[in-house]
């Protein structure tokens, strides 16, 4: 792993907690390196194991379709950002993947085979540690997200992205904005005309 990644990991870890220098070492010989041209999928829907991954760089959509088909963006993952299937983690072989994410721009991203994961799980002696944290940041994400598609008008759920995503507004297309707001993009136009 070259040192841009390991550097980066290695701040992440610092960021969960003290992790000696054997279990991180441990830890990075797992990681792998994903580079994915715009529009390549991480996960696909209907798979019955996937990755864990952390997004180095580049933007990354999670949709999947409603009943006629149309693609749904439930979250933009930027950098820093957990990706990765958990269901098939528990459950394994019992559950299909429900969602797919898909390169928005040209990414990079260090991930986690399921076999790695399940290795990490026997003998990463602090995997219950960083396990915890990424259940903690996505049940947060998740919780927010249910919480503003349920209660909030377009307009407000539009202002949320904007403070939440700040660098997307210029880097991705506007129908995915709007997909991911719930509306269609003459909604969103009308949005950002009161807006301005």
């Amino acid at each position: 792993m070259n040192k841009k990644y390991r550097e980066f990991i290695c701040d992440l870890i610092n960021k969960i907690g003290q992790v000696p220098k054997e279990d991180r070492e441990y830890f990075l010989s797992k990681l792998r390196v994903l580079k994915l041209n715009k529009n390549e999928h991480f996960i696909e829907a209907g798979d019955t194991q996937g990755p864990l991954g952390i997004l180095y760089s580049g933007v990354l959509r999670v949709y999947l379709p409603d009943a006629e088909g149309k693609e749904k963006n439930l979250f933009f993952r930027t950098s820093g950002d957990f990706e990765g299937v958990y269901s098939p983690y528990f459950q394994p072989y019992e559950n299909k993947i429900w969602f797919s994410t898909q390169a928005i721009t040209n990414s990079e991203i260090l991930y986690f085979t399921q076999e790695d994961l399940e290795d990490l799980k026997k003998n990463f002696n602090c995997w219950n540690m960083f396990e915890l944290y990424i259940f903690q940041v996505r049940n947060v994400q998740m919780e927010n997200r249910i919480l503003s598609i349920l209660t909030q008008d377009a307009q407000s759920r539009y202002e949320l992205f904007l403070e939440e995503y700040p660098d997307l507004y210029n880097l991705i297309p506007q129908y995915q904005i709007a997909s991911y707001i719930g509306i269609n993009q003459v909604s969103l136009s009308r949005i950002r005309s009161m807006i301005k």
